[in-house]
């Protein structure tokens, strides 16, 4: 996919950010674990809705994450009705990279559904996450970098019975400040398919913003 159109399909998605949605990317997990038997929790509020995250390290080396998000609108303060519920697990490998500077990888899968005044459909989602960060006893800072592939197993748009799929690329990059058991997030990012967004049927939104609180608990440090 050419770079104008890329860039014209996400102005796009900023220009009729009024339409209705049905894939929402939710925020990215980056839980920077260090440690056997830590314990990672955040809650987030954004443009993707709210989620809850949490992770546990059962390894020196591995853990298993989680995430359930939501979103709804009733109408009354949005041009349109829309509901997003999805949830995701995955097996995380972490523990490389040099004195401050870490990194992680992530595989797992999703599933969620979302439902609008003429569109409604139900999805998995396969992905893989790299996150490296720089990380210390007040501030964390990083990069994450997702790769999905996003199937709508039922998609109904207007009235109209389909199946779709597309291959997203979500990065975004995330900040964490204060003590390092408890510490305020933020992350932006971004969602595009790796090729012409005209080429299926469903509506995505291009740009996430959100802000939370993390929690380590079981940390050495």
């Amino acid at each position: 996919m050419r770079i104008p159109t890329l860039l014209l399909s996400i102005f796009a998605i900023f220009l009729f950010s009024g339409c209705t949605t049905l894939y929402v990317p939710t925020t990215n997990q980056t839980h920077m674990m260090q440690n056997k038997g830590e314990i990672h929790l955040a809650g987030n509020i954004g443009a993707s809705g709210a989620d809850l995250q949490g992770g546990y390290a059962f390894t020196d080396n591995l853990g298993v994450v989680a995430l359930i998000s939501g979103r709804s609108s009733d109408g009354n303060n949005s041009s349109v009705e829309e509901e997003h519920t999805y949830a995701e697990a995955g097996i995380n490998y972490f523990g490389f990279g040099e004195d401050n500077i870490r990194g992680e990888i992530t595989a797992g899968f999703g599933i969620g559904s979302a439902e609008s005044r003429n569109e409604r459909g139900e999805l998995v989602k396969p992905f893989i996450q790299i996150n490296g960060a720089y990380t210390s006893g007040v501030l964390d800072t990083g990069i994450s970098m997702r790769t999905a592939y996003v199937s709508f197993t039922e998609l109904e748009v207007n009235n109209d019975r389909l199946r779709d799929s597309a291959l997203f690329f979500e990065p975004a990059v995330f900040t964490r400040l204060g003590y390092h058991r408890v510490k305020l997030e933020s992350q932006f990012g971004i969602a595009f398919p790796l090729y012409n967004s005209d080429e299926f049927a469903f509506a995505f939104e291009a740009l996430r913003m959100s802000v939370g609180l993390k929690f380590v608990f079981n940390s050495p440090d």
